[in-house]
């Protein structure tokens, strides 16, 4: 009898410790914290520059509008609009955007009337916050005279774009100073 004892003791201590070893994962899986909802996204894995949130429609991010002019607000708005520039003004772009999205891209390629890249800004911004965008052309004492255009994007998604003349030509150019024309360096 003592090895049926033992038999039956054997047993019962398996039974024991099988609940407990199968409560123990379980245990330990419901104190581990979530998962990501299937609403959120790990930017630095997808890739916030090539737009991933807005690829996969989970957020939304829109242009309200864009400003072009020679002088910009503390509020980032600008004070002097305008679509037409004296050579060597300064020349600033404000871009409100708006949505739900918690952040966004916006992008602002500026470029010249033959399609030549002469800035390209790239910004994050809060569109849930009503963001506003404010740029400066950097160098437009280096415009020459002509037509500009100003492309905006967001999330690298075409929303809308402005277009604006610089009157006159760069020092140097024909028709500047002597009226001798002068090569320039591109």
């Amino acid at each position: 009898m003592p090895a049926r004892r033992r038999g039956t003791a054997a047993l019962a201590r398996a039974l024991v410790v099988h609940p407990l070893t199968l409560a123990l994962p379980l245990a330990l899986a419901a104190c581990a914290p979530p998962g990501p909802s299937p609403n959120e996204i790990d930017l630095a894995d997808e890739g916030m520059k090539h737009g991933a949130a807005a690829a996969r429609g989970l957020i939304t991010i829109a242009l309200d509008e864009v400003k072009i002019g020679r002088s910009i607000g503390d509020d980032r708005t600008i004070q002097d609009e305008a679509d037409s520039f004296q050579h060597g003004d300064t020349i600033y772009a404000s871009i409100r955007v708006s949505g739900a999205a918690n952040s966004g891209l916006v992008r602002a390629m500026w470029s010249d009337e033959r399609g030549q890249m002469v800035q390209d800004d790239t910004r994050i911004v809060s569109p849930s916050r009503g963001d506003l965008v404010a740029l400066r052309l950097s160098k437009p004492q280096e415009l020459a005279g002509g037509r500009y255009r100003l492309d905006v994007f967001l999330d690298n998604k075409p929303a809308g774009a402005k277009t604006f003349s610089v009157e006159g030509t760069r020092a140097g150019e024909a028709g500047a100073g002597t009226g001798a024309a002068t090569p320039t360096n591109h």
